[in-house]
């Protein structure tokens, strides 16, 4: 208890590790359209936090099914970027 409170008391500079569940790339993706959209999504709702795994997650998916799915990126903004 103590130690989440130090931690939770300190400035957040962003995410400092990434759980290896969220690179894997599911193996029974065979159709174009449903593969396009999970994968999509996976980005955006795992991802686009995490500076540099989007692009390593692109490459196993590539690597995996051997097309170039375009798979859309989320803009990310930066943590103490100012947005004026």
């Amino acid at each position: 208890l103590f130690i989440s409170a130090y931690i939770l008391s300190k400035p957040f500079k962003g995410f400092d590790s990434v759980d290896p569940r969220m690179e894997r790339v599911p193996f029974d993706l065979r159709q174009n359209e449903i593969r396009k959209e999970y994968l999509s999504n996976h980005i955006t709702w795992f991802l686009k936090n995490h500076n540099g795994e989007i692009e390593k997650f692109k490459e196993s998916v590539k690597e995996l099914y051997k097309d170039d799915t375009e798979l859309t990126s989320p803009k990310q903004l930066k943590l103490f970027q100012d947005n004026y």
